[in-house]
């Protein structure tokens, strides 16, 4: 927090930084102090889709799922409406919600636009851990170390794979990426 505050410092208008500093909120569990940043964020730049992306999480994890909702749909629409991680993230939001209809409409999407684009196996993957379908998560959380998916770096510090941390081949994958599950 200290670093990007002083990296707010030196380039007080960047607004990723400002996301960063968020974000830092956010993966402490200090989500009101994220909702205000983010908010503050989007006073100034409303078409920023980060900060709509990662206000949406934080909501989540507030239990506000209606208006998490909300900004993952404007973060995916303002990013040109096809963004993966954006659509597995709402996806985890729909299973958080009990609305597996709409999730598993998300992840046949996800299916249909991979021929077109590069879709992480982390959006399905986050997609069925919302579904609570863990065995299918952690299959797809297989696929995107293969893959490399850079978004694992953050896995262990993401609320949302909290049901996986007991689950052995969840502590195995960490360790392989290179993190130590005490790290959390």
């Amino acid at each position: 927090i200290q670093e990007i505050q002083s990296a707010q410092l030196l380039d007080p208008l960047s607004l990723i930084t400002a996301v960063a500093l968020g974000g830092c909120f956010h993966r402490k569990g200090r989500y009101d102090a994220a909702v205000e940043r983010f908010r503050a964020i989007l006073e100034m730049a409303p078409t920023f889709y980060h900060a709509h992306w990662s206000l949406a999480r934080t909501l989540e994890q507030q239990g506000k799922f209606d208006k998490a909702v909300e900004a993952f749909q404007k973060a995916n629409e303002l990013s040109g409406s096809e963004n993966p991680l954006i659509l597995g993230e709402l996806g985890h939001c729909w299973g958080a919600m009990s609305r597996c209809e709409e999730a598993n409409e998300l992840l046949r999407e996800l299916e249909e636009m991979s021929p077109r684009k590069h879709v992480s196996s982390l959006s399905f993957a986050l997609v069925h851990l919302g579904i609570g379908e863990k065995d299918l998560a952690l299959e797809f959380l297989e696929k995107a170390y293969q893959q490399r998916a850079r978004a694992l770096v953050w896995i262990n510090l993401d609320p949302r794979f909290d049901s996986l941390r007991s689950d052995p081949r969840f502590s195995n994958l960490l360790s392989r990426i290179g993190i130590s599950a005490a790290a959390a």
